[in-house]
This record gives C-alpha cells, structure tokens and sequence, in this order.
C-alpha cells in the first residue's frame, strides 16, 4: 500500500486519517458522519422557487 503526501490526499482521506482519529482519543460517544446525496427538491408555486432540504446519509461509527 503506498502512503500518500497530505498534498495528494483527498478531504476524505485526511479526515480519516488525521482528524478521526485525534477526536476519537479524546471523545466520549460516537462520531457521526454525514453525506449529501441531493441538493434538495426544487419547489415552484407560481414566481417563487424555494428548495427543500439536501437528503443526507448518515455514518455512524
């Protein structure tokens, strides 16, 4: 497995390795993760458009 700079590391990988585990050390509980999979439904009544909440995917771990 080749270890990559902090440089070529994506968010993600950077979280899991570095932020992840120092708030792990330290927290009493679970951490929760959450992801975006939508931007929130689009809602049109007459002139106005207002978007919904995103859906969101929860991690727990």
């Amino acid at each position: 497995m080749t270890i990559l700079g902090k440089k070529q590391m994506s968010e993600e990988d950077i979280k899991l390795n570095f932020i992840t585990p120092a708030i792990q050390r330290g927290w009493k509980g679970h951490i929760t993760m959450e992801t975006r999979i939508t931007d929130g439904r689009i809602n049109i009544r007459g002139n106005i458009v207002v978007r919904s909440k995103p859906k969101l995917i929860f991690h727990i771990f």
